[in-house]
């Protein structure tokens, strides 16, 4: 049974601001474009669909230019009149064009309950799934129940949804092909050091955690690169809110901030944050890379770090998660810890023993080559996206 998949990708504005797309004029260019440079889910999601015959369309709602970019249509068959959120005219005018058996948000907080019920009022209304991997608003994470199928990256993910009424599939990231495709660096090439790439946010629950085992390992002189933005104190962030960037007392305390900071082991550690293929290019020349789930994992294993490291051939230092002998053989494919010491002991184990480092940095690559493709994430998506299709038929 063919099928029209129509895949709606959200992106993180200031990642979008870096995309030069001047000088494309088609809307299917400027998307091609965004997802080269990201190199992300939602483009190794769109090849892997393609692969199986699917005809796969991806929306960037966030993206003004590609919005403007999107052919005009016809009259509104929704019913509805021009919303105050350009994103879902967009989607709207995408449906009317496309008229797709399936979309897929990869974020679920797009829609709202009301405009999942203008979709699904639809004369021939299409499968709706979504991807569940991130913390969501109460409103937010109760409208999962709204989806035929949610996608979850870990089983933490898939006790939330169904505890809303939710169909679930567990659905675990994977290797991106982009990274795969990277050969591997000689052992005389990588540097002789860890390195965390990740945001850091103080004051967030998610990232308590993260911060504080990134300040351990720092204060104990293991050599790391932290590649991320330089965490702000909480009263700076609030006061950026209130009194907006450019007031006098915000400049005085972010010179205060930084002045008081130039002297921390965490400060001597940051570099500026890397996206993209300039990510992978970077992490492949470290000797390790360090994994710190946010707090919202709850204890399982779930993150794309965990995939891309593999995928680079990068040796990969994550928590002892319940759930990670399921995707990788800990000790073998990867190196486990349960504690900061246990962590700063994995980092010098790999600095001190450089060869066996990157002997399972390479046995994680060829385990990810063999179980943890996009291409066969995709394909179990694809049979039970047939069997609900065939079900509504």
């Amino acid at each position: 049974m063919a099928y029209t998949l129509l895949q709606v990708s959200d992106f993180d504005a200031a990642e979008l601001a870096r995309i030069d797309l001047a000088g494309i004029t088609s809307h299917d260019a400027a998307v091609e474009r965004i997802q080269r440079h990201s190199m992300g889910w939602s483009w190794t999601h769109e090849r892997a669909f393609a692969e199986l015959g699917v005809a796969c369309r991806t929306l960037i709602p966030a993206s003004e230019v590609v919005r403007r970019l999107a052919s005009s249509a016809g009259a509104d068959e929704m019913g509805s009149p021009p919303s105050q959120r350009p994103g879902i005219d967009y989607l709207q005018q995408a449906i009317r064009e496309v008229k797709p058996q399936v979309i897929f948000f990869d974020n679920p907080a797009f829609l709202d309950a009301g405009e999942l019920a203008l979709i699904r009022a639809l004369p021939a209304a299409p499968l709706l799934v979504t991807h569940f991997c991130a913390a969501l608003r109460p409103e937010a994470e109760a409208n999962l129940r709204h989806y035929d199928l949610v996608l979850c990256c870990s089983p933490r993910f898939e006790d939330l949804a169904r505890a809303q009424g939710a169909t679930t599939q567990l659905h675990y990231h994977a290797a991106p092909s982009a990274a795969l495709e990277l050969p591997l660096p000689p052992l005389e090439d990588r540097l002789r050091r860890a390195c965390f790439i990740g945001s850091i946010v103080p004051g967030s629950h998610y990232h308590r955690r993260r911060l504080q085992l990134l300040r351990r390992v720092c204060r104990a002189g293991v050599p790391i690169d932290i590649y991320s933005d330089p965490p702000a104190s909480r009263l700076l962030g609030a006061l950026r809110r209130r009194r907006g960037p450019g007031s006098r007392l915000v400049r005085s305390l972010e010179d205060l901030d930084r002045l008081l900071a130039a002297g921390s082991p965490l400060h001597r550690a940051l570099r500026p944050p890397v996206y993209g293929q300039a990510m992978f290019h970077t992490m492949q020349r470290h000797l390790c890379a360090v994994n710190v789930h946010a707090g919202m994992a709850q204890g399982y294993a779930a993150n794309m770090r965990l995939f891309e490291a593999a995928a680079l051939g990068v040796c990969l230092i994550s928590e002892d998660h319940p759930n990670l002998p399921d995707l990788f053989e800990p000790g073998r494919e990867i190196l486990t810890y349960g504690s900061a010491a246990e962590l700063i002991d994995r980092i010098r184990f790999c600095v001190d023993n450089p060869q066996e480092a990157c002997a399972i940095g390479e046995r994680a690559r060829q385990r990810a080559l063999a179980n943890h493709r996009y291409a066969d994430r995709v394909a179990a998506l694809h049979g039970r996206l047939l069997q609900l299709l065939e079900q509504c038929r």
